[in-house]
């Protein structure tokens, strides 16, 4: 099946991925229909998107597994955007920034050329997928996210999963520049007792004139998830009141930031999050619907195709509709050609993902047994040879 016969594009899911996807297609004069269940956009985490997005003169070492054919055609993907659009997504590669201006900007994008999002209750495709039957000749990208309304529809099971660890994320504006290498993290943890508050991934950076948005990630034991889980909403004076044991260790954590001045800190933007941290991917990211009279094509990309813990899901998103629309306009017509690079290219994303991941959180747990004068807990997790 060629992709002359594809009249347009169906994107479900009206969130960052879905809305960079539409972009992109858009610019290309390809007809998109984005469709969203919820009119309102209500996101509240902050993120900093990986560099690597918009990376093609020289190969990181999170590249490395990519053919280069892929290396090659990555390259052309991201020289074929369209200087407004790639200048936006730049600007967020430099600080943190809250993920409801990401969402806005690529809508306001989208948007800019009368072209439309469209909102209804009845896009609830959990409820109701009837609706795929009127889209004939189109390829359908779900970008539903986590809860992929296709997922399991593709294939029975279409999905892996592996748990990584229980975290309490704790966020809050700090009124100074705060710039944090792995020596500061360690520094920042002195005299902690039981738990090392580790602030972001990599680093933290201004999201305004001498302010910073700090992301700290708390581990956590089963037992104590379980019981923060249950708590409708957690707040600095809750574990005052209920969590001794973190509560002392964050103040020790905020003493240390701010050299004694708890001033800096604004307590009153400080929210708290209890999640599993977990890594999965989708077995199979592709399906044709073997009805000659539909001629669909569902494409799982974002969330809905895989999902990474400490914030890179997003940079994933990103990562796979850039490479897809460079696909659908250079891959000669062939919808099944097209499919199958996707498939190709986002194994590779999630092999890429694997390998960050469980750096992280090797290096994570050796900074935190650091903190605990933990030697023996230090050299079980050093890999030297």
């Amino acid at each position: 099946m060629t992709q002359s016969s594809i009249k347009h594009v169906l994107i479900i899911g009206g969130g960052p991925t879905g809305l960079l996807l539409a972009g992109l297609l858009r610019d290309q004069n390809v007809p998109v229909t984005v469709i969203e269940k919820r009119r309102e956009m209500t996101r509240t985490r902050c993120v900093k998107l990986l560099e690597r997005i918009l990376s093609y003169n020289t190969v990181s070492d999170e590249l490395y597994l990519f053919s280069e054919s892929q290396l090659e055609e990555r390259r052309k993907a991201i020289k074929s955007m369209k200087p407004k659009l790639f200048k936006i997504i730049a600007n967020w590669l430099e600080i943190t920034t809250p993920l409801q201006h990401i969402q806005e900007t690529l809508a306001n994008y989208y948007t800019s050329a009368d072209d439309q999002i469209r909102f209804s209750d009845q896009y609830d495709f959990s409820k109701n997928l009837d609706i795929l039957d009127y889209h004939p000749n189109t390829i359908v990208i779900d970008c539903t996210g986590y809860h992929s309304v296709l997922r399991n529809l593709i294939l029975p099971n279409n999905r892996v999963d592996r748990f990584i660890e229980y975290v309490l994320i704790c966020t809050f504006i700090y009124e100074d520049r705060y710039i944090c290498n792995e020596l500061c993290k360690y520094y920042k943890n002195q005299n902690t007792k039981k738990f090392q508050i580790i602030p972001a991934i990599d680093d933290t950076y201004t999201t305004g004139e001498r302010q910073t948005h700090v992301t700290c990630l708390i581990t956590i034991e089963t037992p104590l998830y379980k019981q923060l889980s249950k708590i409708g909403r957690i707040t600095y004076d809750y574990l005052k009141e209920n969590q001794n044991e973190i509560y002392d260790d964050l103040n020790t954590f905020f003493s240390n930031l701010s050299t004694g001045n708890l001033n800096k800190i604004h307590f009153d933007t400080m929210e708290f999050i209890c999640i599993p941290l977990q890594v999965y991917r989708a077995r199979k990211f592709t399906h044709t619907v073997n009805n000659n009279d539909l001629n669909q094509h569902w494409v799982l990309m974002g969330d809905a195709a895989m999902g990474g813990p400490y914030f890179q899901s997003i940079s994933m998103g990103f990562e796979s509709a850039i490479y897809f629309a460079y696909l659908f306009k250079n891959t000669n017509g062939n919808t099944q050609d097209m499919l199958k690079l996707y498939e190709e290219y986002v194994d590779r994303l999630w092999l890429t993902l694997q390998i960050r991941t469980r750096e992280i959180q090797r290096n994570k747990q050796i900074l935190q047994a650091l903190c605990a004068n933990d030697t023996p807990g230090i050299l079980n997790k050093i890999r030297t040879y």
